[in-house]
């Protein structure tokens, strides 16, 4: 639950401009509601979820089903 839209996109573009180590890669995991964000911005590393909830869907407020992030 850290950083608003605007914060993140401001990280997100310093990250862009960092160069790996030759052999490693950059992961970032955003909170869910930045992952379409980051990942329209990214151009260097790998964009993974926070969490998901196991069950595919179902009445679960406030859960993100896998199904859902692969969307």
């Amino acid at each position: 639950m850290n950083l608003a839209r605007m914060e993140v996109m401001q990280l997100i573009s310093e990250i862009n401009d960092c160069v790996a180590p030759s052999g490693s890669e950059i992961g970032v995991f955003p909170s869910f509601p930045y992952i379409q964000y980051v990942r329209e911005m990214n151009s260097t590393f790998r964009v993974g979820a926070q969490n998901f909830y196991p069950l595919e869907q179902g009445a679960f407020t406030g859960e993100v089903s896998v199904l859902q992030i692969k969307d």
